[in-house]
């Protein structure tokens, strides 16, 4: 059972495939300071994320900001999903 919702669950997956990490991440842990993000792995994060959850990040999303945190990148991929459909009343 993961402690993570599914999004930071995913993100930490990847990261621990295609990083160099072999431990769990925090989610609120800086990936830029402990050297988990580096500028090709940006670029491999970006894919997937775009690939895996649906979203389009474009060149204003690619923020030190957005990419800080395993939290941060979670939330900049729900503020980029569309928005379901509301049921007609």
């Amino acid at each position: 059972m993961h402690k993570y919702g599914p999004i930071q669950q995913h993100l930490i997956d990847f990261l621990r495939g295609n990083g160099s990490i072999a431990d769990d991440v925090d989610p609120e842990e800086n990936l830029i300071e402990r050297g988990i993000l580096e500028s090709l792995l940006v670029m491999d994060l970006i894919l997937f994320m775009e690939t895996r959850f649906g979203v389009h990040l474009g060149p204003d999303d690619i923020t030190p900001g957005n990419f800080r945190t395993v939290k941060s990148l979670a939330r900049l991929i729900r503020s980029k999903r569309p928005t379901p459909l509301k049921k007609a009343a």
